[in-house]
């Protein structure tokens, strides 16, 4: 695989051959497909025109937790950045939006299956984050959604190693620093497809980054139709991510936290927009 087509697989599940779908959310009947070439094409096509038009609507009202919430299966491929293989020696931990080290996670250790598979067994109505970890990858934070836990369609997690990812930040000219984090962030619209002209913002330091025609840019203020960039060299601590439009409508704002050494993935979509 060359350079170009490994850049691409960085950020929160873009292949050479477009994206790959999994199922989010599952009841834990669901069997769960295998990660092959017929999952490597794109599921969003070429989003040139983004839809905004539920930007318009309120979003849906928050739900209250309760002790009778009923269960469900997160369900979520993990992806070999250099190969496209499936992770199969990671470790992942549910743990608690507050939770900021993992003290008291909310599940036992899960290992994926021999196709990447995570199945990770928690309440529809847990806010949290998979800590994931692996002996040859950088280790991830992955936000879960905010609300209600649903059966979705979406992209896999991609595992990067220290090597490529040193090389990453080499390539965007930003000193490479094992003291601080990273942010892979992903814009989507009103229907679900990645999104164009999207810009993000963070309240803490790291240096912006997007992706054009493939490659990060550090020059570059807008997200392409894959709707990828994210920070390099973030400090330690709690951030808040934006998205917004060329002209300064907000599109998504999410609270998310940074381990030195460690990358936050996060998913940035319009809090009115249906579910997909």
């Amino acid at each position: 695989m060359d350079l170009e087509c490994r850049i691409r697989v960085l950020a929160l599940g873009l292949t050479c051959a477009g994206a790959v779908a999994c199922t989010e959310w599952a009841p834990a009947s669901d069997s769960l497909p295998e990660v092959n070439e017929t999952m490597l094409q794109g599921a969003t096509g070429d989003t040139l025109g983004a839809d905004w038009s539920c930007l318009d609507s309120e979003p849906e009202p928050a739900t209250a937790p309760t002790p009778s919430a009923a269960s469900v299966i997160y369900s979520l491929a993990l992806v070999d950045l250099a190969t496209t293989a499936p992770v199969t020696d990671a470790t992942v931990r549910a743990c608690g939006l507050t939770d900021i080290t993992c003290a008291a996670p909310a599940s036992n250790v899960i290992t994926p299956d021999d196709q990447g598979w995570i199945s990770v067994p928690l309440a529809s109505n847990f806010r949290g984050y998979l800590e994931i970890t692996s002996p040859r990858m950088v280790p991830l934070i992955v936000p879960l959604p905010d609300g209600p836990l649903r059966t979705m369609r979406d992209y896999p997690m991609v595992l990067i190693s220290p090597e490529s990812y040193i090389a990453l930040v080499t390539a965007l000219q930003i000193q490479a620093d094992p003291t601080s984090g990273g942010v892979a962030a992903r814009a989507f619209d009103c229907q679900g497809n990645t999104a164009a002209g999207v810009t993000f913002s963070s309240n803490t330091s790291g240096v912006a980054w997007y992706f054009e025609n493939g490659l990060p840019n550090r020059t570059r203020q807008q997200t392409d139709k894959d709707g990828l960039g994210g920070f390099a060299g973030t400090s330690p601590g709690v951030a808040l991510l934006g998205a917004s439009l060329l002209d300064g409508t907000p599109v998504s704002s999410r609270s998310v936290f940074i381990r030195g050494g460690w990358i936050t993935a996060a998913y940035l979509r319009p809090a009115a927009a249906p579910d997909f």
